[in-house]
């Protein structure tokens, strides 16, 4: 648990610095706010395809050894990453971060799960989640305290002792004779992926409308529908379609994403409401930050375990439950609101996110077969990445739309207040529809003994 709970770890870190290292090229001058976000959407383009690539790979040729390449590959490209003298080269040396943690994330939840016996899969996953989440928040501080350049080179020791841990720690299964790598797919998955990044980043740009837009999302989804195809016919796909029939498998994936959407979405005009709500206040806003993000750390813990009693059904519900009512609340903010009613909900969605998350990962892993959990790991990711990229292109193209028309009749801090309402708005009938998703349609048996 501990060796990918580093990896997890590093990952999360790794974001943070990134998204800091935007703002620092763009005050220091060597970069223009309108390209920084290529680098988002370069990392997304490289992990995309490699998600369920990798954990293929890993289910063929074994686990292990990908997985302690993965870490190598962070390694490299935080050195790298915190050495870049252009934006350019930010970019390049994050794709290469992409890379590694393809595998590091894909594989690293395909072991934890193989490592734990049913019973104890939930509180697995369960710290697994807590550390991402404890990841996100600390890096965000160490940012803050180090800067981005130290705190990318302060993920290198971490690796190293990674690799050294899966080398030690790990136990190597030998390649599967049984299974073989379907080149094919993994090509046609990749070009699908490539096209629908490339398109939603450029939509951003330059509008949905844009002939290049709707001929590159246009043929992510001839090449997908190929891709389906030929996986429904080879006898050793790389996306065995048979498991999207396990209702928990398929369900727990769909309302993954939907929640992915509905938080990323509002938590981007959230940040934009405390900076402008908040007078620039940078301490308030990380203070507000480090309490949310501690509550959803200690909720993922707790749901974790009462997944394996209980089942997740019932804490997935009141996670989602906790989360649409701390989008509500956020309907009753103003610009003079008192900052305990930003903490308050603020926390509420932190802790319905720990609560969701935990237990949705416990129920799209806690039933997949041992051939196929890198897949399964891989499929988890890739759900994720792809809520990320649609909340951050046309779903925020939305929000901009609508604080510019705001702003044409109200005040600046008004019309970013009133834009992250209407965001919240749309995180909260999303996760209402998440919500009947899973009432309807996920399990009921819990993961530990009394499923036995």
């Amino acid at each position: 648990m501990a060796v990918v709970s580093l990896g997890i770890f590093i990952v999360a870190v790794n974001t943070t610095a990134s998204e800091d290292a935007v703002v620092s090229f763009v005050i220091e001058g060597l970069a223009s706010p309108e390209v920084t976000g290529w680098l988002h959407y370069t990392y997304l383009l490289a992990l995309a395809p490699l998600l369920v690539i990798a954990g293929r790979l890993g289910d063929v040729f074994g686990k292990e050894h990908l997985y302690a390449y993965g870490f190598g590959l962070l390694a490299i490209g935080s050195v790298l990453f915190g050495l870049a003298p252009r934006f350019s080269w930010l970019v390049a040396f994050r794709a290469v971060q992409a890379v590694g943690a393809a595998a590091v994330l894909s594989l690293g939840i395909a072991l934890l799960v193989e490592a734990f016996p049913r019973p104890e899969r939930g509180s697995a996953l369960g710290v697994a989640v807590s550390v991402g989440l404890v990841g996100s928040v600390l890096g965000s501080l160490l940012v803050d305290g180090l800067g981005w350049t130290w705190v990318s080179f302060g993920t290198v020791p971490i690796a190293l002792v990674g690799i050294l841990a899966c080398r030690r720690f790990i136990l190597a299964n030998p390649p599967s004779d049984e299974q073989r790598f379907d080149l094919a797919g993994a090509i046609l998955l990749a070009a699908s992926m490539v096209c629908l990044i490339l398109g939603l980043g450029l939509g951003l740009q330059n509008g949905y409308t844009d002939s290049w837009v709707m001929l590159l999302l246009t043929l992510s989804v001839l090449v997908f529908t190929n891709f389906v195809w030929i996986e429904s016919r080879v006898d050793h796909p790389l996306l065995d379609l048979a498991m999207f029939k396990n209702l928990d498998f398929s369900v727990g994936l769909l309302t993954g994403f939907i929640v992915g959407v509905a938080l990323t979405a509002a938590s981007g005009f959230g940040i934009s409401f405390l900076f402008v709500g908040l007078g620039n206040d940078i301490a308030q806003m990380d203070r507000i930050a480090l309490m949310a993000g501690a509550t959803s750390a200690a909720a993922a813990l707790l749901a974790g375990r009462a997944s394996d009693r209980k089942g997740p059904r019932l804490i997935a519900l009141s996670g989602l439950a906790i989360v649409a009512l701390g989008y509500l609340l956020a309907q009753t903010l103003r610009p003079d609101s008192q900052t305990s009613l930003v903490t308050l909900g603020a926390i509420m969605v932190g802790a319905g996110t720990g609560l969701f998350l935990s237990a949705n990962y416990t129920t799209v892993m806690a039933w997949v077969g041992s051939e196929r959990l890198g897949v399964a790991g891989g499929m988890l990711g890739l759900s994720t990445v792809i809520a990320v990229a649609i909340a951050t292109g046309p779903v925020l193209r939305f929000g901009i739309a609508r604080q510019s028309a705001r702003a044409t009749v109200e005040a600046n801090v008004e019309s970013f207040v009133g834009a992250f309402r209407d965001m919240a708005l749309v995180g909260s009938v999303l996760t209402v529809i998440a919500m009947l998703l899973v009432w309807r349609f996920y399990g009921t048996r819990p993961t530990g003994r009394s499923a036995e």
